[in-house]
């Protein structure tokens, strides 16, 4: 896997993360762990499309396997 793919990977994760959390603000819910885990799996259930669901579950397990903190050095 080339570092462009790892990028774009990683860049799909923050946008999805930033999209959770911009969601909980409008909502003026809590912006926690917990909610942002809750609201991702939302997205789920919102999407049809099988590919976008692996990569929402695939941000899933990386935000928790990180704690939250996944980056990438560049």
């Amino acid at each position: 896997m080339s570092i462009e793919t790892l990028k774009f990977m990683q860049d799909e994760r923050q946008r999805l993360i930033g999209k959770s959390v911009c969601r909980l603000n409008t909502l003026g819910e809590d912006i926690s762990r917990e909610n942002i885990i809750k609201t991702l799996e939302d997205l789920i259930s919102e999407t049809d499309d099988s590919s976008q669901q692996r990569v929402i579950q695939d941000t899933i397990t990386a935000f928790i396997a990180t704690n939250g903190k996944f980056t990438l050095a560049r």
